[in-house]
């Protein structure tokens, strides 16, 4: 993904797909997602390791993905594919969004969004599901 100016400054976000490199980063940032209250319940930090693998091994259900601000980890977010008879092709799911506490409120949470649903979503028209929908695959 490209580099986006953010709001505040002359700060770039980018968002990239998960590098070896940033295994320790993003169990820790998991680990804390889920000790959060933003889940239900826990899940087996075994979890974290299969998922940041596949995302490396080029899983096509799964891409993984590191929030940079000016070159620093600012976060990471999860999507997942997976095919809808009622949407009428492939989907794409949100798993999980984390920015780190020091970065929120810069709209990076908001800039991510707008940039998978450009990149990644299928050609579906905002708000309509088409009965001739033809999927394509994820990029």
């Amino acid at each position: 993904y490209p580099k986006k100016k953010t709001q505040k400054g002359r700060r770039y976000m980018r968002i990239r797909d998960f590098r070896e490199e940033d295994r320790a980063e993003y169990l820790k940032m998991a680990q804390i997602f889920y000790g959060s209250d933003a889940v239900s319940h826990p899940v087996d930090p075994q979890h974290f390791i299969r998922t940041f693998d596949q995302a490396l091994a080029g899983n096509p259900f799964l891409r993984g993905f590191i929030v940079d601000l000016d070159g620093q980890c600012a976060g990471f977010g999860l999507i997942s594919f997976t095919w809808s008879n009622e949407a009428g092709g492939l989907v794409v799911w949100l798993e999980e969004l984390y920015i780190k506490p020091e970065f929120r409120n810069l709209k990076l949470g908001t800039q991510f969004m707008q940039a998978v649903m450009q990149r990644e979503r299928p050609p579906l028209p905002s708000g309509s599901l088409p009965r001739k929908h033809r999927c394509q695959a994820p990029l």
